[in-house]
Protein backbone atom coordinates (compact mmCIF):
# COMPACT_ATOMS: atom_id res chain seq x y z
CA UNK A 1 0.00 0.00 0.00
CA UNK A 2 2.80 2.36 0.92
CA UNK A 3 4.62 1.47 -2.30
CA UNK A 4 1.51 2.26 -4.35
CA UNK A 5 1.12 5.61 -2.60
CA UNK A 6 4.76 6.45 -3.18
CA UNK A 7 4.50 5.62 -6.88
CA UNK A 8 1.39 7.75 -7.16
CA UNK A 9 3.18 10.71 -5.58
CA UNK A 10 6.12 10.32 -7.96
CA UNK A 11 3.76 10.18 -10.92
CA UNK A 12 1.96 13.30 -9.72
CA UNK A 13 5.26 15.14 -9.34
CA UNK A 14 6.29 14.21 -12.85
CA UNK A 15 2.93 15.34 -14.18
CA UNK A 16 3.27 18.72 -12.49
CA UNK A 17 6.79 19.11 -13.84
CA UNK A 18 5.75 18.27 -17.39
CA UNK A 19 2.73 20.56 -17.08
CA UNK A 20 5.06 23.43 -16.21
CA UNK A 21 7.19 22.72 -19.27
CA UNK A 22 4.18 22.33 -21.56
CA UNK A 23 2.68 25.54 -20.16
CA UNK A 24 5.86 27.46 -20.97
CA UNK A 25 5.97 25.93 -24.44
CA UNK A 26 2.32 26.82 -25.00
CA UNK A 27 3.03 30.42 -24.06
CA UNK A 28 6.13 30.41 -26.23
CA UNK A 29 4.18 29.13 -29.21
CA UNK A 30 2.16 32.33 -29.15
CA UNK A 31 5.27 34.46 -29.54
CA UNK A 32 6.30 35.47 -33.08
CA UNK A 33 9.11 33.47 -34.61
CA UNK A 34 12.46 34.99 -35.55
CA UNK A 35 15.44 33.66 -37.51
CA UNK A 36 17.63 31.30 -35.51
CA UNK A 37 20.50 33.77 -35.84
CA UNK A 38 18.48 36.69 -34.44
CA UNK A 39 20.58 38.91 -32.17
CA UNK A 40 20.07 42.31 -30.58
CA UNK A 41 23.07 44.07 -29.09
CA UNK A 42 22.69 47.44 -27.37
CA UNK A 43 26.16 48.43 -28.56
CA UNK A 44 25.03 48.10 -32.18
CA UNK A 45 21.63 49.74 -31.71
CA UNK A 46 20.97 53.40 -32.43
CA UNK A 47 19.11 53.67 -29.14
CA UNK A 48 21.25 51.51 -26.87
CA UNK A 49 19.40 49.42 -24.29
CA UNK A 50 15.62 49.28 -24.81
CA UNK A 51 13.07 49.64 -22.02
CA UNK A 52 10.55 46.86 -21.45
CA UNK A 53 7.92 46.28 -18.76
CA UNK A 54 6.56 43.14 -17.04
CA UNK A 55 3.37 41.69 -18.49
CA UNK A 56 2.35 40.78 -14.95
CA UNK A 57 3.44 42.23 -11.62
CA UNK A 58 1.80 39.44 -9.60
CA UNK A 59 2.91 36.24 -11.38
CA UNK A 60 6.34 34.70 -10.99
CA UNK A 61 8.85 35.33 -13.78
CA UNK A 62 12.46 34.53 -13.09
CA UNK A 63 15.79 36.08 -13.93
CA UNK A 64 18.47 33.44 -14.41
CA UNK A 65 22.23 33.58 -14.59
CA UNK A 66 23.44 33.90 -18.17
CA UNK A 67 24.07 30.15 -18.49
CA UNK A 68 20.47 29.48 -17.34
CA UNK A 69 21.52 27.15 -14.52
CA UNK A 70 20.48 29.21 -11.48
CA UNK A 71 17.53 31.43 -10.64
CA UNK A 72 18.60 34.84 -9.39
CA UNK A 73 15.48 36.99 -8.99
CA UNK A 74 11.71 36.86 -9.34
CA UNK A 75 10.60 40.02 -11.13
CA UNK A 76 7.23 40.02 -9.35
CA UNK A 77 9.25 41.12 -6.31
CA UNK A 78 10.08 44.31 -8.22
CA UNK A 79 6.62 45.44 -9.41
CA UNK A 80 7.65 49.07 -9.80
CA UNK A 81 10.68 48.35 -11.94
CA UNK A 82 10.89 48.32 -15.70
CA UNK A 83 13.68 46.41 -17.41
CA UNK A 84 16.33 47.44 -19.91
CA UNK A 85 17.09 44.87 -22.60
CA UNK A 86 20.82 44.96 -23.32
CA UNK A 87 21.15 41.83 -25.42
CA UNK A 88 18.77 39.31 -27.00
CA UNK A 89 19.24 36.04 -28.85
CA UNK A 90 17.58 32.70 -29.58
CA UNK A 91 18.22 30.01 -26.97
CA UNK A 92 17.00 26.45 -26.45
CA UNK A 93 16.55 25.40 -22.84
CA UNK A 94 14.83 22.01 -22.64
CA UNK A 95 12.25 22.69 -25.33
CA UNK A 96 11.58 24.79 -28.38
CA UNK A 97 13.95 27.63 -29.27
CA UNK A 98 12.89 30.95 -27.74
CA UNK A 99 14.14 34.50 -27.54
CA UNK A 100 15.82 35.37 -24.26
CA UNK A 101 16.86 38.80 -22.99
CA UNK A 102 19.76 39.93 -20.87
CA UNK A 103 18.16 42.63 -18.75
CA UNK A 104 18.80 44.92 -15.82
CA UNK A 105 16.38 46.73 -13.54
CA UNK A 106 15.72 50.35 -14.45
CA UNK A 107 15.65 51.12 -10.72
CA UNK A 108 18.76 49.14 -9.77
CA UNK A 109 21.22 48.03 -12.48
CA UNK A 110 22.77 45.52 -10.06
CA UNK A 111 19.61 43.42 -10.42
CA UNK A 112 20.19 41.71 -13.74
CA UNK A 113 20.01 38.38 -15.49
CA UNK A 114 18.57 36.31 -18.32
CA UNK A 115 14.80 36.19 -18.86
CA UNK A 116 12.40 34.64 -21.33
CA UNK A 117 11.10 37.34 -23.67
CA UNK A 118 7.48 36.32 -23.19
CA UNK A 119 7.44 37.81 -19.70
CA UNK A 120 8.07 41.36 -20.94
CA UNK A 121 6.55 43.80 -23.41
CA UNK A 122 7.93 46.86 -25.15
CA UNK A 123 7.09 49.99 -23.14
CA UNK A 124 5.50 52.59 -25.40
CA UNK A 125 4.29 56.13 -24.85
CA UNK A 126 1.73 57.74 -27.15
CA UNK A 127 2.07 61.07 -28.97
CA UNK A 128 -0.33 63.85 -27.97
CA UNK A 129 -1.88 63.65 -31.43
CA UNK A 130 -3.39 60.30 -30.36
CA UNK A 131 -5.90 62.02 -28.08
CA UNK A 132 -9.01 64.07 -28.82
CA UNK A 133 -10.31 65.08 -25.39
CA UNK A 134 -9.04 65.97 -21.94
CA UNK A 135 -10.80 62.88 -20.59
CA UNK A 136 -9.00 60.55 -23.01
CA UNK A 137 -5.66 62.03 -22.11
CA UNK A 138 -6.35 61.92 -18.36
CA UNK A 139 -7.35 58.24 -18.64
CA UNK A 140 -4.11 57.49 -20.46
CA UNK A 141 -2.08 59.21 -17.73
CA UNK A 142 -3.96 57.29 -15.04
CA UNK A 143 -3.67 53.83 -16.60
CA UNK A 144 -0.67 53.54 -18.94
CA UNK A 145 2.50 52.23 -17.30
CA UNK A 146 4.67 54.66 -19.26
CA UNK A 147 2.82 57.51 -17.53
CA UNK A 148 3.58 56.71 -13.90
CA UNK A 149 5.76 59.82 -13.59
CA UNK A 150 3.13 62.02 -15.22
CA UNK A 151 0.45 60.60 -12.92
CA UNK A 152 2.59 61.37 -9.86
CA UNK A 153 3.26 64.93 -11.07
CA UNK A 154 -0.45 65.58 -11.69
CA UNK A 155 -1.16 64.34 -8.15
CA UNK A 156 0.99 67.19 -6.82
CA UNK A 157 -1.80 69.54 -7.94
CA UNK A 158 -4.84 67.70 -6.54
CA UNK A 159 -7.44 70.27 -7.58
CA UNK A 160 -6.10 71.17 -11.02
CA UNK A 161 -7.32 69.49 -14.21
CA UNK A 162 -5.22 68.16 -17.07
CA UNK A 163 -5.70 70.09 -20.31
CA UNK A 164 -4.86 68.38 -23.59
CA UNK A 165 -4.64 71.65 -25.52
CA UNK A 166 -2.28 73.17 -22.94
CA UNK A 167 -0.20 69.98 -23.00
CA UNK A 168 0.30 70.36 -26.75
CA UNK A 169 2.16 73.65 -26.28
CA UNK A 170 5.78 72.57 -26.31
CA UNK A 171 7.80 73.80 -23.36
CA UNK A 172 10.58 75.01 -25.70
CA UNK A 173 8.21 77.62 -27.08
CA UNK A 174 7.00 78.94 -23.75
CA UNK A 175 8.71 82.30 -23.36
CA UNK A 176 5.92 84.40 -21.88
CA UNK A 177 2.38 84.31 -20.60
CA UNK A 178 1.14 84.73 -24.16
CA UNK A 179 1.42 81.03 -24.97
CA UNK A 180 -2.08 80.83 -26.39
CA UNK A 181 -5.17 83.02 -26.70
CA UNK A 182 -6.92 80.42 -24.54
CA UNK A 183 -4.51 80.56 -21.58
CA UNK A 184 -2.75 83.09 -19.39
CA UNK A 185 -0.83 83.37 -16.11
CA UNK A 186 1.56 80.64 -17.17
CA UNK A 187 3.79 78.99 -14.56
CA UNK A 188 6.61 77.02 -16.17
CA UNK A 189 7.85 74.56 -13.54
CA UNK A 190 10.45 73.05 -15.86
CA UNK A 191 12.87 75.94 -15.32
CA UNK A 192 12.71 75.92 -11.51
CA UNK A 193 15.93 74.89 -9.81
CA UNK A 194 17.17 74.70 -6.21
CA UNK A 195 17.74 78.17 -4.78
CA UNK A 196 21.25 77.09 -3.85
CA UNK A 197 22.13 76.43 -7.50
CA UNK A 198 22.95 78.85 -10.31
CA UNK A 199 23.19 76.18 -13.00
CA UNK A 200 20.36 75.34 -15.36
CA UNK A 201 21.72 71.79 -15.30
CA UNK A 202 19.97 71.45 -11.95
CA UNK A 203 16.51 72.61 -13.01
CA UNK A 204 13.52 70.29 -12.90
CA UNK A 205 13.50 69.62 -16.63
CA UNK A 206 17.15 68.56 -16.75
CA UNK A 207 16.79 66.50 -13.59
CA UNK A 208 13.87 64.51 -15.01
CA UNK A 209 15.79 63.87 -18.23
CA UNK A 210 18.86 62.64 -16.36
CA UNK A 211 16.78 60.35 -14.14
CA UNK A 212 14.41 59.01 -16.82
CA UNK A 213 13.09 55.57 -15.95
CA UNK A 214 14.30 55.54 -12.35
CA UNK A 215 12.12 55.06 -9.27
CA UNK A 216 9.24 57.54 -9.13
CA UNK A 217 8.99 58.37 -5.41
CA UNK A 218 12.46 59.91 -4.82
CA UNK A 219 12.18 61.97 -8.00
CA UNK A 220 8.79 63.35 -7.00
CA UNK A 221 10.20 64.18 -3.58
CA UNK A 222 13.09 66.06 -5.19
CA UNK A 223 10.98 68.21 -7.51
CA UNK A 224 8.47 68.83 -4.70
CA UNK A 225 11.27 70.26 -2.58
CA UNK A 226 12.35 72.54 -5.43
CA UNK A 227 8.80 73.80 -5.92
CA UNK A 228 8.39 74.38 -2.18
CA UNK A 229 11.57 76.52 -2.18
CA UNK A 230 9.87 78.73 -4.76
CA UNK A 231 6.68 79.03 -2.71
CA UNK A 232 4.74 76.16 -4.26
CA UNK A 233 4.17 74.23 -1.06
CA UNK A 234 1.60 71.41 -0.87
CA UNK A 235 -1.04 73.82 0.45
CA UNK A 236 -0.29 76.36 -2.29
CA UNK A 237 -0.52 73.69 -5.00
CA UNK A 238 -3.80 72.44 -3.55
CA UNK A 239 -5.21 75.98 -3.81
CA UNK A 240 -4.56 76.17 -7.58
CA UNK A 241 -7.85 74.64 -8.65
CA UNK A 242 -8.44 77.46 -11.15
CA UNK A 243 -5.31 76.40 -13.06
CA UNK A 244 -5.08 73.78 -15.80
CA UNK A 245 -2.11 71.42 -16.15
CA UNK A 246 -0.15 70.97 -19.34
CA UNK A 247 2.04 67.89 -19.20
CA UNK A 248 3.84 65.46 -21.46
CA UNK A 249 6.03 62.57 -20.36
CA UNK A 250 7.84 59.66 -21.98
CA UNK A 251 10.25 58.98 -19.10
CA UNK A 252 12.40 56.49 -20.98
CA UNK A 253 9.61 54.77 -22.91
CA UNK A 254 9.66 54.58 -26.68
CA UNK A 255 7.32 56.74 -28.74
CA UNK A 256 6.90 55.53 -32.33
CA UNK A 257 5.15 58.61 -33.67
CA UNK A 258 1.84 58.66 -35.51
CA UNK A 259 1.97 54.96 -36.41
CA UNK A 260 3.55 52.02 -34.64
CA UNK A 261 6.23 50.98 -37.11
CA UNK A 262 7.82 48.33 -34.89
CA UNK A 263 7.75 45.08 -36.86
CA UNK A 264 8.49 42.80 -33.91
CA UNK A 265 7.87 42.64 -30.17
CA UNK A 266 11.59 41.92 -29.87
CA UNK A 267 14.15 44.74 -30.00
CA UNK A 268 15.53 45.30 -33.51
CA UNK A 269 18.71 47.31 -33.94
CA UNK A 270 17.41 49.24 -36.96
CA UNK A 271 14.13 50.28 -35.30
CA UNK A 272 15.06 51.28 -31.78
CA UNK A 273 15.54 55.00 -32.38
CA UNK A 274 12.55 56.55 -30.61
CA UNK A 275 13.56 56.48 -26.96
CA UNK A 276 12.11 59.37 -24.97
CA UNK A 277 13.21 60.88 -21.69
CA UNK A 278 11.95 63.11 -18.95
CA UNK A 279 8.80 65.18 -18.77
CA UNK A 280 7.66 68.77 -18.99
CA UNK A 281 4.75 70.36 -17.14
CA UNK A 282 3.31 73.79 -16.51
CA UNK A 283 0.12 75.41 -15.24
CA UNK A 284 -1.99 78.21 -16.67
CA UNK A 285 -5.43 79.71 -16.21
CA UNK A 286 -8.05 79.64 -18.93
CA UNK A 287 -8.87 83.02 -20.45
Amino acid sequence: MKKTTKLAMIAMGLLIGFTGIWGHQTMASKMPSVPSNYVFDENKSRAGAVRYAPKSTTKSAYLWNYSHTKRLHNIKNYPNSDWYVHYASVKRYGGNPNVYYRVSSANNPKIKGLIWSGYLYRLLAKPLSSFKTDQEYQHYINTNRSQRLAKAIVALFPNSKVSLSLSKIKSNFIESNNVSPDFGNLINFNNLQPLSSNSTNNNINTYLIKTAGLAITPRIKHISQIMAEHGYTPSKRASMGNYSIGIFSTDGAQMPGKSNYFTSPYPMKTEEDELGSGAYFYLATKN
